[in-house]
């Protein structure tokens, strides 16, 4: 709903103004699903493995398709999950 009502409006000022604000499209780093040693790059396929993750990364593709398809000027995000150890100091 949201692509779609940003198209329209970019729609409706055209010519007036040149583009319309960007759509930020957050994501998440397990669009890539498992990665057993490394990391992910960006060219890397997607293989989401939960349905969150299918979920963000059907939002990608449905943001990308309206910057293919319309111009709208699309910025994704894949922020990453940090775990691991965690060392508290002591006093």
């Amino acid at each position: 709903m949201l692509l779609e009502a940003v198209r329209r409006e970019s729609e409706r000022r055209r010519p007036a103004a040149t583009t319309a604000a960007p759509i930020l499209q957050v994501s998440t780093d397990e669009v890539y699903g498992s990665v057993e040693t490394g990391f992910s790059r960006e060219g890397d396929p997607l293989g989401p493995r939960s349905p969150y993750a299918a979920a963000k990364a059907a939002g990608e593709l449905l943001a990308w398709s309206y910057h293919v398809t319309y111009g709208l000027d699309v910025v994704i995000t894949r922020g990453s999950n940090t775990y691991g150890r965690t060392t508290i100091p002591r006093s």
